[in-house]
């Protein structure tokens, strides 16, 4: 962790797993679950806090709505309802979604409710249409043995999924309704200590265990990882979104280092004897001061007509910039607030002159704002009214910054960073649904249903090895790859052997994405093609990863296309028997000094000749039984 100690630092990760649920339908009513890009209606919205039962609005709620966005939701015809809509009641809970996590409840040892109770969670991000998150929870307590350790369950609950986030700019944020409501199922661990490599272990072992049931679904967006982080001496950070899991460990130790950076900082900013009311300072308009200025940041700032303020900060000057860790400044911290707003982002003076803001610029503007040599100042641009909302934000986050770590909720970017998204949840965005009664969960569902319980999934992979004759290693891969259902699939389907189908989907994928090939484009049916051909004898074996290989780079819309393409069309046994006589014709006296230790150059020369069009193991075998031919004809 670039020299941090977790022990020393009091490290501790709590995870939040939700997983969709591999039911038919949605959550509140029957439409499929698919995305669905054909949208048929638009709807908009707009969406404000309420108040809990108590009269309390809850701060991050609150936060949100201060961002004015206008809702746009897609609507499918298939995949959403009057109910997604909001202009219907739920229907009644999806019977399988609540047997589906009651299942995975007890492969927990987790103690079941003995009544579902949904609750509304609010939610005025727009990621729901009614404003509000529906989820139950479904038991309590558990544990899960990761390795020779136990991992201990707090509560796993059932829960609909948010619509899908398309775009969003211009004030409007756009979402797609297709998977809002697909049932999903929370499962929140206890806080581990430990290395961001212990945090991995824990996940991926919580993720076998759920692949091990057969009952949730799989693919890059059926999953994400929520972590709540915390230090020594810092509140506990939520970091929403983390889809892939050879992310989580950057995103850890990112976490810790921008913690104890935070902290760090907040050491510099007492040592120079500055307090919260220091900041207390109003923002002064400057746009006047640069309507010459070459900086195309603040250029089209001005053709937009949108102003530019500054802000003094007293005594700050080298603290901006300051990076205790890489990628953790304050200067950053106060710029994902201002990005929160929908501000391009924010100038300090520890990186000024740049953007093309030049040093005659910054005097002037030091010399209006009345600085001593001490002191920094931020520059914010953008329209009036949420220059004015971002401009109270970034001083309040600077007055913060003498609170240390804060409670809040950020996002995980794919480089495994974090960024600030919104204050955390308070207890006042929770209150009872009124739509639907209560569900109570008789003792005999119970015990039929704990019939279910998968085996351990170390039992599953033993299976594995034993039927389809793979090695660990190609068994553990192909358990974890989405395709496994597709794996047994084929295996069932056509001849080709099952070690190349799941090294083909394991390793070769793998391969390919490696060169910056996005595999997830792969649909179940093309790859259905590509091995029933190869079963076929239409392409060979060594042509597959070619073929894909030209398939992700869009220069080929089919496995025909590409094999055709690539002219590895695989040929017939007649042809292939006349390539391998015409090598060895040509190779005889070479034969005939090196006898049966010919065979690797020989079988060289022919797969260079076939280049792809039959399977090497056939090529291998006549060119054997040829060769041996030809040395009793001698």
């Amino acid at each position: 962790m670039s020299g941090l100690d977790p022990e020393k630092i009091g490290l501790k990760v709590g995870l939040e797993i939700h997983q969709q649920l591999n039911t038919q339908t949605k959550l509140f009513c029957s439409c499929e679950k698919f995305e669905e890009n054909d949208f048929r209606y638009t709807i908009y919205r707009r969406l404000r806090p309420t108040q809990s039962e108590l009269g309390e609005v809850d701060p991050a709620a609150r936060f949100e709505f201060a961002k004015g966005l206008t809702i746009k939701y897609d609507v499918g015809q298939y995949s959403a309802c009057l109910v997604e809509a909001d202009e219907e009641p739920p229907h009644s809970l999806n019977p399988e979604a609540i047997r589906t996590v009651l299942i995975i409840a007890l492969a927990l040892n987790s103690q079941t409710v003995d009544e579902l109770h949904v609750m509304r969670k609010i939610v005025i991000d727009g990621s729901n249409t009614t404003g509000f998150q529906r989820t139950l929870i479904a038991a309590l307590g558990g544990e899960l043995k990761v390795g020779s350790k136990q991992v201990g369950v707090q509560t796993i609950c059932l829960e609909e999924d948010a619509a899908r986030l398309i775009a969003e700019a211009g004030g409007v944020r756009e979402y797609s309704m297709d998977r809002l409501t697909v049932p999903l199922v929370e499962i929140a661990l206890a806080p581990v200590t430990g290395t961001p490599r212990d945090v991995h272990e824990v996940a991926l072992t919580l993720g076998r265990l759920l692949r091990s049931t057969r009952l949730v679904s799989r693919g890059l967006g059926t999953i994400r990882q929520d972590i709540n982080v915390s230090v020594q001496g810092g509140a506990v950070v939520e970091v929403k979104g983390v889809q892939k899991l050879d992310l989580l460990e950057k995103v850890v130790e990112y976490e810790a280092q921008r913690q104890i950076g935070i902290i760090h900082i907040k050491g510099d900013l007492e040592k120079r004897g500055l307090s919260p009311n220091d900041f207390n300072v109003e923002p002064i308009d400057v746009t006047n001061l640069f309507k010459e200025t070459e900086s195309t940041v603040l250029q089209r700032a001005l053709k937009r007509g949108e102003h530019i303020r500054a802000i003094l900060l007293k005594g700050t000057a080298g603290l901006l910039g300051l990076e205790p860790y890489p990628d953790v400044r304050l200067g950053r911290e106060l710029a994902d607030v201002a990005r929160f707003f929908g501000l391009g982002g924010l100038m300090h003076s520890d990186e000024l002159p740049g953007y093309g803001v030049t040093t005659s610029e910054i005097d002037m503007l030091r010399q209006h704002l009345q600085l001593a040599e001490q002191d920094g100042f931020l520059l914010l641009s953008g329209e009036d009214r949420r220059l004015h909302q971002a401009c109270e934000a970034v001083m309040q986050r600077m007055r913060d910054a003498f609170r240390g770590v804060l409670a809040e909720t950020r996002g995980a970017t794919p480089d495994g960073k974090t960024r600030f998204i919104r204050p955390r949840p308070g207890a006042a965005r929770m209150y009872p649904e009124t739509d639907i009664p209560p569900i109570p969960l008789s003792a005999d569902l119970i015990e039929t249903l704990r019939k279910e319980v998968p085996k351990p999934w170390n039992e599953q992979i033993e299976e594995y090895m034993s039927k389809y004759a793979l090695s660990r290693k190609l068994a553990l891969q192909t358990y974890d790859t989405p395709y496994l259902e597709l794996f047994e699939q084929l295996t069932a389907e056509t001849n080709v052997p099952p070690s190349f189908i799941a090294a083909t989907l394991t390793e070769t994928l793998v391969n390919l994405s490696r060169e910056g090939l996005d595999t997830s484009t792969l649909t179940s049916s093309l790859l259905k093609s590509l091995f029933t051909q190869l079963d076929q004898g239409q392409i060979s074996k060594e042509a597959v990863p070619e073929i894909l290989g030209l398939i992700l780079r869009r220069e080929a819309g089919s496995v025909e296309e590409a094999a055709a393409k690539l002219g590895l069309t695989a040929i017939n046994d007649q042809e292939l028997l006349a390539v391998v006589q015409q090598v060895l014709v040509e190779n005889k006296g070479f034969v005939e000094e090196k006898g049966d230790t010919a065979f690797s150059l020989l079988m060289g020369r022919v797969m260079a000749k076939v280049r792809g069009k039959a399977d090497g193991k056939k090529i291998s075998d006549l060119l054997r039984s040829e060769l041996k031919k030809m040395l009793q004809q001698h």
